[in-house]
Order: C-alpha cells, then structure tokens, then sequence
C-alpha cells in the first residue's frame, strides 16, 4: 500500500473526494472507489459545462495501439472508465459540446477519434504553458511540473508504464488513483494560469492555439496517400546520382595537382580494416566525399576559405573551381539518399498505408515544426514535382492546395506601413520591380537588366533578395554570399534600399530597439505574442556581439513570422468547423500545412465548390490580421501534393 499513499496525494487537495470506476467486475472491491456505471457517468457529464480529462493508452498513437483508461474529473468527483471492456462512445455527445480540459490533448483527442469522439472545445495546459514561456529555455512542460510549479503537488509517475503491458488483467488500485491523480490538479493550473494569460493580453493568442491544436490533430490522423513504388524509383535513381557524383569528384581530384595527396598511389586492400559502403572496391581516391571533417581538408588544400562545407559556403567558388560545383550537386543527391531514401518507407502506416507526420505546435516564432523520432518532417520534403508527385489523394478524389500570397511581404509591408510596399500591393503592381527601379534608379523597364557588378543576377533578383534578407536581419557580407558579389557592392544596395524605404527602415529599427530594451518582443495585434530572450541582459555591454545579433535579429522576424504562423493556424480553425458546420467530413478532409499552405483531400465532384470556400475562408483569416492592403491566396488542384 505504500504506493497508494504517494498517489493519494494529488486526491488528498480535494474535501470529500469521490472516486467512481466503471469496468470489469472481476476488479475487487477497494474503500478507494465506488463501481459505477457508463450511465451514470453520462448523468453527471450533463450536469457539467467543464470537464478534465486524461487517457492511458497502450503506447503512441499509430491507428493500432488503443486506448486503456479514460479519467475524467470535475470538482471532487472523478471517473475512471476501463475502455478496454467499456464502450465510451455513448460520452460524445456531451464531450463534443463540453469544455474538456487536459494536458497535451492532441494526443488524447487522436485515441478518442477512434471511438468516434471529436473535441471541438478544449483548453490544454501545456499549449498555454508554451505561450506564457515562449522563448524561454529553462521551462518545463510536463504535467508533473506544472503540478509543482501551480499547485505545490509531486505526481508520482512510477506507474505509468503499467499501462502499456497489462495484457488483459484488471486494473489495480495504484493504477485507478494514478490515473485520477492526472486530472485532479488540471483546474488549479488552469485557473492560475488565465490569471497570468489575461494579465499580459495572451488572451487571443492562447484561444487561438486551443483551436489550432484539433485540426492539426485531424491531419496527423488523416495522414497523406503514398505511392510508394514512385518513391522507391526515386530513391534508386538518386543511389545511382550518388555513385556517378563519387566517380566524377574521383576523377577531379586525380586531375588536380593540388589534392595529390588524396590519390592513392595503388589499389590497396585491407581485410582487417572496416570499410565504409562509401567506398566501392578499386577506389583509387582516399576521400570519403560524404564526411565534413574531410571535406575541409580538401577544400584547405585546394586553398578555399571555407567556414562550413553546406551549399550557402560553397556557392560563391563553384563557377572557378569545377569539383566545388561537383560536390554541391553530389550533396544535394546524398541528402535525397540518407533522408529521403529507402528509409523513408519505414514511415508508411501498416493499418493506413499513409503517412502521417506529427506536429509540434508553438515554436519560438509560434510557427509549427513537423516529425520527429517516429514521423517523418513533411514541411522538408523536397520541392521537386516527383518528389511531392509521390503524395497523393485516395481514388475519386483531389488535392486542393491554397497558399497565401506573398505573406511574409504582405505581413511586412502591413507592420512598416512602407509607402513604396503598401502601394505595390494596392495597386496590384510588382513590389521587387517597383523597389528594384527606386534603389538601383532605372526605370521599370530595365530591373530585369543583367549589370556586371551583380554578376549574372538582374536588379530585380537583387531587390527580390534584399526584400526577404532585411527582415532577417541580412548583413552586406550575407548579401555578398547570396547573390555572389563583392561586398562593396552588397553594402551600396542596402544603403540604397534603406534611403529608398525609410519607413522600412524605422519599423525593423524599432523593433530591434524593442527587444533590446525590454528583452522580448510583442507581435501584431490581435494576438499580441511574446517571445522572450533568455540571452538578454538589461546592460547591453553585459552581452556577447553574438547574442545582440541574435536578439536583434529575432525582433525583426518574430512579428512577421508569428503573424503568419497564426493567419495560418486561424484558417486552419475556421476550415475545420465549416466542414463540421456543413457535414463534409465524407467529401474533404485535412491533411497536411506547411508554413503559408494548407492542403485538402476533396471528393471529385466537390472540388471547384470547395476551391472557392478554402480561398475565400483563408483570405478572411489573413484579413483579421493584415488591414491596409489585399490578402490574395493561389488555388492549386491536383492529382498529386503540390508546392
């Protein structure tokens, strides 16, 4: 009993405390609950306009593993339902309509969904625990540290993993009171965290998160259709690119005198030595192409003063140095290999034959990153049509993709209130010509004009890339890299960008100023994110140069990037409950976003219809932001995922 003393502590906060279990009647009779009923758990659900609630389940979700127990909690009654021999579909109903409160709940909701339950109204302790720290390094978003931290509670998560091998058998008591001592403390830490979302004006932006957090859920469970005999023909297509790169890169380095060093003088074997499946037999060349450490090596002696060997480095020597552009091309097929390989079928779901990715919801900027450990990253699957080709929608079906335009440039523009940006898009014009004719002073029939000092790049690509480096905080040695130019020149075109743009050039100065003074930096209403900076010191010469670029930079970028992220999430909500509003779960459903898009899988009848909802409904979200210009989205339908 020594283990149910520690769990009762979570109960022991809560006077005349009740605790009812519904399940097999094989479980013995315990002084620590009462045997109940479904019905009676039903009864006291419409009682209810709040409810907290927590699973246990018999491992991550994957369409197989199911849900073992069900705890719910209001006040000082709480359920807790054996789902392995009770059927909890009679609770949607009231569930769909209640406020259910818990703790990662995108994970809950993916196992209820199975029993036919959608949440459509949740607030989830560890979303707004992400907004109140966001940014911030040292937080912890566990249940058992949001116990301590609101409610000076210690969960005791020994019996956790019980749970995932009970094999049939009944529960026992230390498992009952774990899984009520999960959605006891849930209303405390609710309660004091609103205090602290109301008090910094977080309000919109946590509402907005709670929302987000159930389509996104919906697209992790709908997951993508896979071709997966056009990946693996792929996949074998760039083994081979791989190869021919290696023979090339060997016939260059036998070629060039510099790199002598790296020849073998003969064809040696080693029976003892471990040989890396790099290196195919006869290999007259001792450079393993696919190694960094060696690849600075090479590059030393060819006498390049490389930081680092990734693309970005390697651009500017690759017209003078044949093997540099050799290499960029051969790590470009090595990365399709080592992650978008034969590897990557490993992800297709053996009860859905799709893909499904996860999603991490509120980054730093609040944007979403995708994959992890057992899903693959879908925001970085390459461009390439045959790549996205292999994405594909069920039969008799279409992918509808819709993609804001322009909404970085639009979201800047609508913060700088830039006369030369807010003017390009009111009038419908080009904004990279427009700026490229004020900074370089040629008329707009000549900013596709290649001059010499920017080598092979016209005005307009100059203008185009500054337009998206500023608010990044893009330096003139950056620029330089970029467009391969000498930095006298990068640096004249930001100067003359700025004189161009000064309104432009206060806003982004503000908001360096900003983060720089109060160590976070506030976001465009009506979300008003935060993001902190754990670097930041009030006495600037307390911090590193490195750590005030940063901080600099990320106030610039934050506002922009989090106001997309939430246009986006905000379209997301919205497409969601107009497809539940309408009953048009059987004709589109969700199934993936990446940044600015959102994508659909729509039955064939229904998708000119449905086009024109899915653009009207994600402009109306981009204008709840964005008010002093056009908020224009591009409809793509397809047979295939598009980019």
């Amino acid at each position: 009993m020594e283990n149910i003393n520690e769990l009762l502590e979570a109960l022991q906060t809560i006077d005349n405390k009740k605790l009812y279990f519904i399940g097999n009647t094989e479980v013995f009779e315990s002084t620590l609950y009462k045997q109940t009923t479904i019905d009676e758990c039903i009864n006291w659900l419409n009682s209810l306009y709040e409810v907290n609630l927590d699973t246990e389940t018999e491992g991550m979700f994957n369409h197989k593993n199911k849900i073992v127990m069900l705890q719910l909690n209001w006040g000082n009654v709480s359920f807790v339902i054996d789902v392995r021999t009770v059927d909890i579909s009679p609770l949607r109903e009231k569930l769909e309509k209640i406020l259910v409160v818990g703790q990662n709940l995108k994970f809950d909701y993916k196992f209820l969904k199975l029993h036919g339950i959608e949440l459509d109204n949740v607030y989830d302790t560890m979303l707004a625990e992400c907004c109140l720290t966001n940014g911030k390094e040292d937080r912890e978003l566990n249940l058992k540290a949001l116990a301590l931290k609101y409610c000076n509670i210690h969960l005791n998560k020994d019996v956790r993993n019980q749970f995932t091998s009970l094999n049939g058998h009944p529960f026992t008591e230390a498992q009952i009171v774990y899984g009520v001592g999960d959605v006891t403390c849930l209303t405390e830490i609710k309660t004091k965290q609103i205090e602290l979302i109301k008090k910094l004006d977080l309000v919109e932006w946590v509402q907005n998160e709670m929302n987000a957090s159930l389509p996104l859920a919906d697209i992790e469970y709908n997951g993508m259709g896979f071709n997966k005999e056009a990946w693996l023909y792929l996949a074998n297509k760039a083994e081979a690119n791989v190869h021919n790169y290696t023979a090339e890169l060997d016939a260059l380095t036998v070629s060039e005198p510099k790199l002598s060093k790296f020849v073998k003088a003969e064809v040696q074997g080693n029976l003892f030595a471990e040989i890396d499946e790099s290196f195919s037999h006869g290999r007259n060349v001792n450079i393993k192409w696919s190694s960094p450490t060696q690849m600075d090596k090479v590059f030393k002696a060819l006498g390049l003063d490389i930081e680092k060997t990734g693309e970005r480095f390697l651009t500017k020597y690759q017209n003078d140095y044949p093997l540099v552009k050799k290499f960029i091309d051969y790590k470009k097929q090595a990365k399709l290999v080592t992650t978008y390989g034969k590897k990557f079928l490993g992800y297709v779901n053996p009860t859905t034959q799709r893909i499904h990715t996860s999603f991490w919801q509120i980054l730093d900027t609040t944007r979403v990153s995708s994959g992890d450990k057992y899903s693959p990253n879908m925001q970085n699957i390459p461009a390439k049509v045959e790549y996205r080709n292999c994405f594909i929608p069920k039969p008799g079906f279409k992918m509808v993709s819709c993609d804001f335009s322009g909404q970085e440039l639009r979201l800047t523009a609508f913060g700088s209130k830039e006369p030369l940006w807010v003017d390009a898009f009111n009038k419908g014009e080009d904004l990279h010509s427009n700026v490229a004719s004020m900074v370089f002073k040629v008329p707009l029939e000549n900013v596709r004009d290649k001059p010499d000092f920017l080598r092979g790049k016209s005005y307009r690509d100059a203008a185009k890339t500054v337009n998206f480096g500023l608010v990044y905080g893009m330096s003139k040695y950056k620029l330089a890299d970029t467009l391969s130019i000498e930095v006298d020149a990068a640096d004249m075109i930001i100067k003359n960008y700025f004189k161009a743009t000064i309104q432009l050039n206060n806003f982004l100065a503000g908001c360096r100023a900003y983060g720089m003074k109060y160590g976070y930096i506030r976001c465009f209403a009506p979300y008003k994110i935060i993001r902190y900076f754990p670097k930041w010191k009030p006495v600037r010469e307390a911090m590193e140069f490195k750590e005030i670029g940063s901080i600099e930079r990320a106030s610039m970028n934050t506002p922009i990037q989090s106001a997309g992220g939430q246009m986006t999430k905000r379209a997301l909500v919205v497409l969601r409950k107009y497809i539940k509003d309408n009953n048009l779960q059987d004709k589109v459903q969700i199934v993936m976003t990446v940044h600015d898009q959102i994508d659909c899988e729509v039955e064939e009848s229904f998708v000119n219809e449905w086009s024109l909802i899915q653009k009207d409904i994600m402009e109306s979200a981009g204008r709840e932001i964005i008010t002093n210009i056009p908020v224009l989205s591009d409809i793509t339908i397809s047979d295939s995922w598009t980019k």
